[in-house]
């Protein structure tokens, strides 16, 4: 099997989830940030009130997702790697930030 076509363990699996998760947060912001800054529209009142609820909901997703992590396993890992420890802390570290 390619390299390229490898399955990815528990914490890959993860990584992809956080690359999601914070391309969906970096959207919301510049969202949100368009929304707050544009005075002139008519039901801005409204759109702020979805906003604050998707800014909320995104939260959660990400605040479950460092969950999940914290819970990972190097056991449960497919393939054995020397620096397990660090790339989740890595992961751990980059969805703090997020959230």
């Amino acid at each position: 099997m390619p390299p390229w076509n490898r399955q990815l363990g528990p914490l890959g699996q993860a990584q992809k989830q956080g690359d999601a998760l914070k391309k969906k947060t970096d959207q919301v912001i510049k969202e949100a940030t368009k929304l707050v800054n544009n005075k002139k529209l008519d039901d801005r009142d409204s759109r702020l009130d979805k906003m604050y609820i998707l800014c909320l909901e995104t939260k959660q997703l990400v605040q479950n997702h460092y969950d999940h992590i914290g819970g990972l396993k190097e056991a449960d890992e497919l393939s054995k790697s020397k620096d397990y420890d660090q790339k989740k802390t890595t992961e751990l570290n980059r969805m703090s930030v997020i959230k």
